[in-house]
């Protein structure tokens, strides 16, 4: 079975095979943790990696005829992830960070879209934007990432 961890660290290593991050990838539980991560002094460019949630994808449900079945408690769900890119705010005439991070952002997009990994199944990319940031003289962007996997309950193992 493809477990959330293993999908999220395959994230993490594909992040950190961008240059700029290096080990300034890590795997978080929430926003909050970044600001916690920048405030420790490890550096800029960092990103990091978060679990979303699981969404049933539409139509998954498989029952044969109305009759139970083992295969009526697998069903096939889409595993999302944030994966965060915090960049050191800078501009002024001469430097501007933003034109830094959004490359950035372009970097990590081409090592994830398309990828098949641990699952099997293609990472696509659902939204990408401007995340709130909490973190002094840091610009923050967020991609959400998913996957489809299959999910089976206790009684399909029996």
């Amino acid at each position: 079975m493809t477990t959330i961890a293993l999908l999220e660290n395959e994230l993490l290593e594909r992040i950190q095979t961008v240059p700029q991050f290096g080990d300034r990838g890590f795997s978080i539980f929430n926003l909050d943790e970044v600001g916690d991560i920048a405030a420790a002094g490890v550096g800029f460019p960092l990103a990091a990696v978060a679990y979303i949630g699981t969404v049933p994808r539409e139509n998954s449900v498989n029952t044969t005829s109305g009759v139970q079945s083992a295969a009526a408690d697998i069903i096939m769900v889409q595993k999302q992830f944030a994966v965060l890119v915090a960049v050191e705010y800078n501009w002024s005439d001469t430097e501007n960070t933003k034109v830094v991070a959004t490359d950035l952002l372009d970097q990590v997009r081409g090592k994830l879209l398309g990828f098949k990994g641990v699952n099997k199944r293609p990472w696509t990319l659902l939204d990408e934007g401007p995340a709130e940031s909490n973190i002094d003289a840091a610009i923050l962007y967020m991609q959400t990432w998913a996957t489809l996997t299959h999910d089976k309950g206790d009684s399909a193992e029996q």
